[in-house]
């Protein structure tokens, strides 16, 4: 058995889609491995809501700071600018949820403009597809299916190298 190669470090991330179950704990994960982590409610509903408050909450209980980003009327890229003002620039960006797709793509545009970070759908195969047409706009963007995924496996399916999702 080899020895897998330490994770890449995160500065600032935003997990999209916070009302499934995965998405809790990828947040706590990254916290603990030194990141701030910024959440996306995809929706008003308020068990989504609820989870992203509870998320940050559990967040800033590891030291991290984060925002929930605002998804109004200006759209997701003006959200974005504003939460990468607020906190810092975006490293990585995961959408657990099609709806999360626009907040993908409009932190990828700001990836790009940097040169620097990646974007990941954490999706089933339809929801999929239609993210690999958008993929192409980051640095760094992939699909995962993170489905039965142990927490501890999470941040290297989002974070490793495309051999250590195998």
């Amino acid at each position: 058995m080899s020895a897998r190669a330490p994770l890449p470090p995160v500065r600032h991330a935003l997990v999209a889609g916070v009302a499934e179950p995965p998405a809790r704990a990828l947040a706590v994960a990254l916290a603990r491995h030194g990141a701030t982590v910024s959440v996306a409610p995809l929706s008003m509903e308020r068990d989504e809501v609820t989870a992203a408050h509870s998320i940050l909450n559990e967040c800033w209980s590891l030291g991290r700071e984060g925002q929930a980003l605002e998804l109004g009327a200006s759209g997701a890229a003006e959200a974005i600018a504003a939460l990468e003002a607020a906190v810092g620039p975006l490293d990585l960006a995961v959408a657990f949820a099609e709806a999360g797709l626009d907040v993908l793509t409009a932190a990828g545009a700001r990836m790009r403009e940097r040169g620097t970070g990646r974007v990941v759908f954490a999706g089933d195969a339809a929801a999929s597809a239609r993210w690999s047409s958008i993929a192409p706009r980051a640095p760094s963007a992939l699909a995962v299916d993170v489905r039965g995924a142990a927490p501890e496996r999470l941040l290297e399916l989002v974070l490793g190298e495309p051999e250590a999702r195998a």
